[in-house]
């Protein structure tokens, strides 16, 4: 190998074959790093945060929110009251990467059933939103029924709940149809820092 003079400019003679396994080279430290990255991503799970949008449910009155409920609502008939509650960390990685709203949801049952006398717990049919499945769960207790579903999207848990304690407690039924299609028409979108 050497520099040869061409028309006046300096010009390389590498062989075809160094020049290729320089390529090949090049190419395989891309896509070692490109591999080492998007197994690093996945091991440390979705650590995206999502802010919910709900739709008002048409017939309830809202009431005041706190720093974790992003709304509530009772009906003025029944007394029933419907909850939507946010639940977010913000990291790096995704701090509970078992944690999803299946698992969520077996686990109030059985603590429910374990801690909680004279409550019973099951789950319900899930809710299929736009681009995400929120199972629920059916809690009751002798005066009170908490109708639960869980909706967990990187590291957001959003928690919505149909309440009903004393007289209203009966009155829950009625409106399990009302909440099931205001989960449904729920969006996320992702909070961008």
């Amino acid at each position: 190998m050497g520099i040869r003079r061409y028309n006046g400019r300096m010009r390389h003679r590498a062989r075809p074959a160094v020049l290729f396994a320089i390529g090949v080279g090049g190419l395989l430290a891309i896509s070692t790093a490109w591999s080492y990255r998007t197994q690093r991503l996945a091991a440390l799970g979705d650590n995206r945060n999502f802010v919910v949008m709900a739709p008002y449910p048409r017939g309830w009155l809202p009431q005041r929110t706190g720093p974790m409920t992003v709304s509530m609502y009772v009906h003025p008939t029944s007394g029933v009251t419907m909850r939507c509650a946010r639940n977010e960390s913000v990291a790096a990685t995704r701090t509970e990467p078992g944690m999803d709203g299946q698992a969520l949801a077996t686990q109030f049952i059985n603590l429910t059933r374990e801690r909680l006398k004279g409550w019973s717990a099951f789950e319900l049919e899930s809710i299929v939103g736009p681009r995400w499945i929120a199972p629920v769960t059916d809690r009751q207790a002798p005066d009170r029924r908490v109708v639960t579903a869980y909706l967990v999207q990187g590291n957001s848990t959003y928690v919505f709940t149909l309440c009903g304690i004393g007289g209203s407690k009966q009155k829950v039924e009625e409106h399990i149809a009302q909440f099931r299609d205001w989960v449904a028409h729920v969006e996320l979108a992702e909070v961008v820092r």
